[in-house]
């Protein structure tokens, strides 16, 4: 069964888990949806999207947690750290977020959970942004 993506003029693609932008070549967005609870069922849902949009692309994703409530099941951060298809793209992942429960899980996933793909955690969309273009023309020059 084909994905449906429906890219708006912002180049946005709503996903299970929020809207996700491109916002250069091989970077993307992901702002989540506030009050989330990213479960498998979501996570393969916004894997699918991904992967339908970026083909075989190596990519970087910001992954923005700033000013939001929600919550991320184990299952979810297993999915994640262990599917090859959104490994395959998904090389490296910055955690934005000022939030302390959202800070615990992220170092939960980065340093317990993840073993595929980069993933490190940030206190501003800047410092983010600038770790994935590092980390992705690292990926495309080997």
């Amino acid at each position: 069964m084909a994905i449906e993506i429906n890219i708006n003029k912002r180049n946005q693609v709503n996903t299970p888990l929020g809207v996700l932008s491109k916002i250069a070549d091989n970077i993307y967005l992901l702002d989540y949806e506030d009050e989330l609870e990213i479960t498998v069922e979501k996570s393969v849902g916004f894997r699918d999207k991904l992967i339908a949009l970026v083909k075989n692309e190596k990519i970087g994703i910001i992954l923005n947690a700033m000013d939001i409530q929600g919550t991320a099941s184990i299952g979810s951060m297993q999915f994640f750290s262990k599917d090859i298809k959104y490994n395959n793209v998904c090389v490296a992942q910055a955690i934005i977020t000022n939030k302390l429960a959202h800070k615990l899980l992220a170092n939960f996933y980065a340093d317990f959970i993840n073993n595929k793909s980069k993933v490190k955690l940030f206190n501003n969309y800047t410092e983010g942004l600038t770790w994935i273009e590092t980390e992705i023309k690292s990926e495309l020059k080997s």
